[in-house]
């Protein structure tokens, strides 16, 4: 997942993630060049960006997360 400290929706994916123990990798392009030169090159447009495999979501959206696992496992 890309995101920011101060985005209420990478909030709420955070929250989402910690409560269903899932296991999560959050980059921060605001602290992390790498992570900066990667969302630009994802041309991330907003927060949070979440990739589930090769699934890209924009935005947290909980049911597409929770069945895009679900399709997964």
């Amino acid at each position: 997942m890309y995101g920011v400290t101060w985005c209420p929706h990478c909030k709420k994916a955070r929250a989402f993630f910690d409560e269903n123990n899932i296991a999560y990798i959050e980059l921060d392009p605001e602290q992390s060049s790498d992570a900066k030169e990667a969302y630009q090159w994802l041309d991330g447009g907003g927060y949070p960006l979440i990739y589930v495999g090769a699934r890209r979501m924009s935005g947290f959206h909980q049911e597409t997360i929770k069945q895009t696992l679900t399709d997964m496992f």
